[in-house]
């Protein structure tokens, strides 16, 4: 079977940190992983750009996979756990 997958995008009239409460984005994003994680029994992996992975994603879902949509630039070497496109 195939890992889910969390899209964590802004989108629409959501275009960066300014338009969300992050805090209450963490708390829906870490719910959905616990119930991902519970129902397949497995980790989903994330999926993030690099705006979203450094204001939602980073140091609070290390436990996930990572999958960094990076077009423009390679992915940061900081960044170990991760599928990228």
């Amino acid at each position: 079977m195939l890992s889910p997958v969390i899209d964590v995008e802004f989108y629409g009239n959501f275009h960066s940190e300014k338009d969300i409460d992050v805090a209450e984005v963490k708390k829906e994003l870490r719910t959905l992983v616990d119930i991902l994680n519970d129902e397949y029994d497995m980790k989903p992996i994330i999926y993030a750009d690099g705006s979203t992975y450094k204001t939602i994603v980073r140091g609070d879902f290390d436990d996930c996979d990572l999958w960094f949509r990076s077009v423009y630039s390679g992915v940061p070497s900081s960044i170990s756990r991760t599928f990228e496109t």
